[in-house]
């Protein structure tokens, strides 16, 4: 048994544990409990409070949760690639008068 084994089955639920902890054991956690998705939600929204802005509610970060399988490391990296790539193109902005096409 190895230390990510054995810190796994020392774990008697998700509040004791990091999603640090549960994606380093390479375990999946049941999301489907309510307790559990609360959990991580809160743990995503403090990895990612850098680029929210106040109109962000859960229900937004739970789409980016629930498209890559609330694997928080994988929904930060998409989330991050979206803003990115909506900054490049200019998708807030694109109703605005100041708006050009990008040639």
């Amino acid at each position: 048994m190895n230390v990510f084994d054995r810190r796994w089955s020392d774990i008697s639920n998700l509040n004791s544990c990091s999603y640090i902890e549960l994606n380093m054991a390479n375990k999946k956690c049941d999301y489907s409990n309510e307790e559990d998705r609360r959990i991580i939600l809160k743990e995503f929204r403090k990895v990612v409070k850098d680029i929210l802005q106040p109109h962000h509610d859960d229900d937004f970060l739970l789409r980016w949760l629930k498209a890559r399988d609330f694997d928080i490391i994988k929904s930060e990296k998409m989330i991050r690639e979206s803003f990115k790539f909506r900054k490049k193109i200019g998708a807030d902005t694109i109703l605005t008068s100041a708006y050009e096409v990008p040639k």
